[in-house]
């Protein structure tokens, strides 16, 4: 009966690390987003600022 208890505290253990360890990767999934989005908006800046210098010309 030992065992059996044993058995059902690693597989909590791995729950609960898998648990842990998706909510970091999500944390970090966010602010790769967030970097990204800057970028994109950046992009999307430097392209209107040259289509305004070729419209001035």
């Amino acid at each position: 009966m030992g065992w059996l208890i044993a058995i059902g505290a690693i597989v909590f253990l791995a729950a609960a690390f898998f648990a842990a360890f998706s909510l970091c990767m999500a944390a970090g999934d966010e602010d790769d987003d967030a970097e990204q989005m800057k970028w994109i908006q950046d992009m999307e800046e430097k392209r209107r600022k040259r289509e305004d210098d070729r419209n001035l010309h």
